[in-house]
């Protein structure tokens, strides 16, 4: 976690001040911590290190991420002032934290020309393998939320579906007038084409509109909430990418097409007199 992702979680407070020459006696803790030792912002507390030293730091700031694994255990200071506890030369750290592109492989050559960059003694462990539970959490909630759109892609589907097909049959004997009227079947299908295809285009761009004009409004105000004891956050979150949006329309506008085919070639398969009678 990096120094400016923290200020996301901040409930009060402020970071530690690092833009100063010298390190300051300044800590951020969890608000479970806080709670837990009864100690509030401003408040003054003694650090220790394995040595021993002592220090009295203040506290600055109170974070909150939800991830007990977190909270519960990591508080945060400036990293001169860490180095000054233990001893440690300007060069010397407990750890590194390294960020992936998202298109990056944690492959087994990427991994060793890392640990040859920082230290061949030293373990590489991923994020997932150091907080497993978290994980595991992520991996049930994605596969819970593939179901829910997966449903809701098949029920909206097989609604435009049924109210397509029921259009194209109600107009059963508009075809036969047309036939009557001499037209040819690349004209009949070209008129259900548009017709059908034009109220499918509108409730489309009219879904799509409310849908991303929804998100946009949790995204900026966030007025739907969670319960952050259960879901690690206090919103919903929005992830907004071009695939999201326009796989789902392609799929759905693929199988409306393909009904659209067929319920035109069984309208083209009724006898003439069948389709007048209906009318």
């Amino acid at each position: 976690m990096t120094h400016t992702t923290l200020a996301d979680y901040l409930v009060a407070g402020r970071l530690p001040d690092v833009t100063k020459a010298v390190y300051q006696n300044e800590l951020v803790i969890s608000h479970y911590l806080a709670q837990r030792l009864s100690i509030q912002l401003g408040d003054s507390v003694v650090v220790h290190t394995v040595d021993p030293r002592y220090r009295k730091l203040k506290i600055v700031g109170i974070y909150c991420t939800y991830l007990s694994d977190i909270d519960e255990n990591l508080a945060f200071a400036d990293m001169r002032l860490i180095q000054r506890l233990n001893n440690w030369s300007s060069e010397t750290v407990n750890g590194y934290t390294i960020f992936l592109k998202a298109d990056a492989t944690p492959t087994k050559p990427l991994r060793d020309t890392i640990l040859r960059l920082i230290d061949p003694d030293l373990c590489l462990m991923p994020t997932a393998r150091k907080y497993a539970s978290f994980y595991n959490w992520l991996a049930i909630i994605q596969k819970n939320t593939a179901i829910l759109i997966a449903f809701i892609l098949l029920v909206a589907a097989s609604t435009m579906v049924a109210t397509v097909t029921i259009q194209l049959m109600e107009r059963s004997y508009m075809v036969g007038v047309l036939k009557v009227l001499g037209a040819y079947h690349w004209q009949v299908d070209a008129i259900l084409l548009y017709n059908s295809l034009r109220t499918l285009s509108l409730g489309m761009v009219y879904g799509n509109i409310l849908g991303i004009g929804l998100c946009l409004l949790q995204d900026h105000y966030r007025w739907v909430t969670l319960e952050p004891a259960l879901y690690y956050m206090r919103y919903v979150p929005i992830y907004s990418h071009w695939k999201v949006m326009l796989f789902p329309n392609l799929l759905i506008f693929g199988t409306l097409s393909v009904v659209l085919y067929l319920a035109m070639h069984w309208l083209r398969q009724k006898k003439l007199v069948e389709a007048l009678q209906e009318g």
